[in-house]
């Protein structure tokens, strides 16, 4: 039998350089976790206080949005009148005029509020079609029947 004889100097090398190496890795790998975890507690603490200042200036925000004045302009950027305006008039203006029946030609220019009065008004005509041509059947069947039989009656003179 052979003796392998292993020199643990020559496979790990100079063992100053190897304790040097450990240490860089694990002040590396400490960093990085300590690094991550910085990170990850002030991105939460930020994200905590954007939504405590949203939800504190949200209301004043919303208003001054509604109630700032603006003039409106074209695609094109020149003035639609010089009378200014706010988000608030223009939207009570394009609700009232959503709520108002205006009949177009082509039914996709109507407004929803249009659409909704024409459904309705259909399925009602639709209704009172079907039940008026019903009772004319009904009624002109019951007076063809009596008129035949009082024909027969004529006829066979009973």
């Amino acid at each position: 039998m052979q003796k392998i004889e292993i020199d643990i100097h020559e496979l790990l090398g100079d063992p100053e350089f190897l304790r040097e190496s450990i240490e860089e890795k694990v002040k590396e790998t400490i960093l990085q976790g300590i690094g991550k975890n910085i990170t990850a507690q002030v991105s939460n603490l930020i994200n905590q206080e954007l939504a405590r200042a949203i939800e504190k200036k949200m209301p004043e925000l919303v208003n001054a949005v509604l109630d700032d004045p603006y003039v409106k302009v074209d695609q094109w950027g020149d003035r639609e009148g010089s009378k200014p305006t706010t988000f608030r008039t223009e939207l009570v203006r394009a609700v009232n005029d959503q709520m108002t029946y205006k009949k177009k030609t082509f039914s996709s220019d109507e407004n929803a509020f249009t659409k909704a009065v024409d459904g309705v008004v259909a399925a009602n005509v639709r209704t009172f079609k079907e039940s008026f041509n019903k009772l004319v059947n009904d009624t002109f069947t019951k007076d063809a029947l009596n008129y035949a039989v009082a024909k027969l009656r004529e006829r066979l003179k009973v």
